[in-house]
């Protein structure tokens, strides 16, 4: 990973904008930069990286030239963060990623995200 890369997140979403303050309270190297998916900036890295700025995904990492994507997103930023995190994300990359990035809980009746 490079010495700095970018999370792409949903500035709407609330569990969204959670995610980047858990982030930022686990990063005391400061390695990651962040922009809504909603501003100017937001928008222009997703179209950089040919993705739909109408229909963002919910977390993009975005380093050294390539764009991750929901779990495998999350799970290379829990890599980096300070504590147990990236034990965590080793454990949690033995699940299948379709499981990994389910967006409804309880039978599609309460979205995740």
């Amino acid at each position: 990973m490079s010495a700095e890369a970018t999370i792409v997140f949903d500035g709407v979403c609330v569990l969204c904008n959670a995610s980047v303050q858990f982030v930022i309270a686990r990063d005391p190297r400061r390695q990651f930069r962040f922009a809504a998916a909603q501003s100017p900036a937001g928008r222009a890295l997703l179209v950089a990286h040919g993705l739909d700025p109408a229909a963002p995904a919910s977390f993009l990492l975005l380093d050294d030239g390539v764009a991750w994507r929901d779990s495998a997103a999350a799970l290379r930023v829990l890599r980096r963060l300070h504590g147990p995190w990236p034990l965590l994300s080793r454990i949690a990359q033995g699940m299948p990623a379709s499981l990994r990035d389910a967006r409804r809980v309880g039978g599609g009746q309460f979205p995740m995200l």
